[in-house]
């Protein structure tokens, strides 16, 4: 089984991250407020993201980043519309490789996207290596990068 597809509290019980009481508060919280697991565990205080992504990296083979307040390369924009680094909240932040093989950096928050490297790689024409980072380094880095995201005006009734 791919690692990434490893229930995530048996995943974090086994490294030891929390314990059963724990996941079952989480649970408990999951059922009531929806979301996801691992939301649970951070919305109640019981792990960090950094650790929760960190060990969901680990367990993947990808890196985990700190975006922080990096400069973002504009460039790079222009290999991913914004629609869809918006709307799968990933956004590209950097390239890797020589000359001859480039390789564009692509960060997520969100560990299901490291399944679509393939599909990224079609869409942007590049070989893509997916990382993991903090939501609001996603967020801000899309900012960064696109602007900060307005809501549709809404048109007012006659």
């Amino acid at each position: 089984m791919h690692p990434s597809l490893i229930p995530t509290g048996q995943m974090l019980l086994q490294a030891g991250l929390i314990d059963e009481r724990q996941l079952q508060s989480a649970l408990s919280d999951q059922r009531k407020r929806g979301g996801r697991l691992g939301e649970a565990l951070v919305r109640l205080g019981l792990l960090t993201e950094e650790a929760l992504l960190a060990e969901v990296a680990c367990r993947c083979g990808v890196p985990f980043i700190e975006i922080g307040d990096r400069a973002v390369d504009r460039s790079l924009s222009g290999l991913l519309s914004e629609r869809i680094a918006r709307t799968r909240k990933i956004v590209p932040v950097g390239r890797a490789g020589g000359r001859d093989r480039c390789v564009l950096v692509i960060a997520t928050s969100e560990p299901r996207r490291l399944l679509e490297s393939d599909e990224l790689a079609a869409l942007t024409g590049t070989t893509v290596r997916l990382v993991l980072a903090r939501a609001w380094d996603v967020e801000r880095a899309l900012e960064r990068m696109f602007g900060e995201s307005r809501p549709k005006a809404v048109p007012m009734p006659p």
